[in-house]
């Protein structure tokens, strides 16, 4: 899930999201090491689940811990 706030038309918005993310090879494997709970900022891009099903997912291509 994702929380957080953004500026539309000089004004703040609350946004909330919530979808399934996606990583592959090593950024993959470097979360999977993570251990659970931990927080993350992610950057990536968002697509189609599949030609067929028009849910998105976010494919995530970098990451970096938010310390607590």
């Amino acid at each position: 899930m994702h929380a957080g706030a953004q500026s539309e038309a000089k004004r703040q918005r609350q946004v909330e999201i919530e979808t399934e993310l996606v990583a592959f090879g090593a950024v993959a494997e470097s979360l999977a090491r993570l251990p659970a709970g931990r927080t993350v900022r992610v950057a990536g891009f968002l697509d189609r689940k599949g030609v067929n099903n028009p849910q998105l997912e976010l494919h995530v291509t970098e990451f970096g811990l938010i310390e607590e």
